[in-house]
């Protein structure tokens, strides 16, 4: 009987609920992607209690809340295999840098070609970071800290040898940014603005606090759109930057200030409330802002 009370009191506190359920479902929709990652890291932590708010979050306006919130009521969500393996910047004789995302989480191994050491250096989604390095006798040390802040300031001779800044790593010939720069070696450049995210081209993306998808194959063809131009607003919300230049919902966004658009990093570089902007709405061509011409 004892046993039985114990653990009927045990699952009461398991399912109720936490009060931060509401606060972290509404920053699955976040305009940053940390945010938006950390948010998603808690609601996993928080597991059950969190499912009623999740389902209910499945019929939200915004897209980026439903496909996380459908993730995580997801079981096979808890246990997704890690992304393999990319190799972004192959070097001679071997130099290379490795990405590797799994769930918000990332961690990059730098092989510099000129035979210095490997290391490797993680960066968690809750802002932990944490270094591995030779240590000297043939074996692997590592150093970790609460922030990559925190790391430059307690291990400050480590920073110092594998070229590790607020900004990225510059070593062995290698470099990669933490901000959106390059990404370096001796075969491959990737331009400012590259993140992670961008890979996932079916999934909705975020700029000028409005969200973008690509312009379905239909659509091109009927409207003999080129190839790798254009972005389709699927969510504007009012107040945003989107929304004051006076975007909307399903409009094709083709041209900012009359240079054509080609990728989501242009639209989070250029779009501003005084843009002036050319769309497709309704299967016509408009100009949005001061200038007439298009």
């Amino acid at each position: 009987m004892m046993l039985t009370l114990f653990a009927a009191a045990a699952l009461a506190l398991v399912q109720e609920a936490d009060p931060r359920i509401d606060a972290l479902i509404q920053q699955l929709g976040s305009d940053e992607f940390a945010a938006r990652e950390k948010a998603t890291e808690e609601l996993r932590k928080i597991g059950a209690p969190a499912h009623e708010a999740l389902k209910k979050a499945l019929e939200s306006t915004d897209p980026e809340v439903r496909t996380r919130a459908r993730a995580l009521l997801e079981p096979a969500a808890k246990t997704r295999p890690a992304d393999p393996p990319r190799r972004v910047a192959p070097g001679g004789r071997g130099g290379s840098i490795q990405v590797q995302s799994v769930n918000g989480d990332s961690t990059t191994k730098l092989t510099p070609a000129d035979g210095s050491d490997p290391i490797t250096f993680h960066r968690r989604a809750a802002g932990t970071v944490k270094l591995e390095h030779p240590d000297g006798k043939g074996g692997t040390a590592t150093a970790e800290s609460e922030s990559l802040e925190k790391f430059l300031e307690e291990h400050k001779d480590l920073a110092s040898k594998y070229g590790i800044t607020a900004d990225g790593i510059e070593y062995g010939g290698l470099s990669t940014s933490f901000k959106g720069g390059f990404v370096r070696g001796r075969g491959l450049e990737l331009p400012k603005g590259f993140r992670l995210e961008d890979l996932l081209e079916d999934r909705p993306r975020r700029a000028a606090g409005a969200s973008f998808e690509k312009v379905s194959d239909a659509i091109r063809a009927h409207f003999e759109i080129p190839e790798g131009e254009g972005f389709t607003a699927s969510e504007v919300p009012e107040g945003s930057d989107a929304h004051a230049a006076g975007l909307r919902r399903n409009d094709l966004l083709l041209e900012i200030d009359g240079r054509k658009v080609s990728t989501l990093q242009q639209v989070r570089d250029q779009l501003r409330r005084t843009s002036t902007l050319g769309i497709l709405r309704k299967g016509k061509r408009e100009t949005l802002g001061p200038k007439k011409d298009f």
